[in-house]
């Protein structure tokens, strides 16, 4: 089971637009919506619990469909702002 301890999400700043532009987030944006520090996130990476792929300069991308299914699976809240945005992408 993923034990997560909920951090308040802080300065979401561009990442609704970010979202909306459908391109594959950082580890840093997807710490920002799961409200974890971004070396958390790495660590999900690296143990295989969230799925991602490494780009030419060896950072890891999460591709949004991905952080859906693993939302879903590990029962994490997001922001109610990221919310409606994150659902409807994915319908799309």
């Amino acid at each position: 089971m993923l034990k997560i301890t909920k951090m308040k999400p802080k300065n979401l700043g561009r990442l609704p637009d970010h979202l909306r532009d459908k391109r594959p987030l950082t580890t840093f944006e997807v710490s920002r919506i799961c409200g974890v520090v971004h070396s958390t996130v790495s660590k999900w990476v690296d143990e295989g619990k969230l799925t991602a792929f490494k780009t030419p300069g060896k950072h890891r991308r999460i591709r949004l469909v991905d952080l859906l299914i693993f939302i879903k699976i590990y029962n994490i809240l997001v922001p109610k702002e990221l919310e409606t945005v994150m659902t409807g992408m994915a319908q799309e």
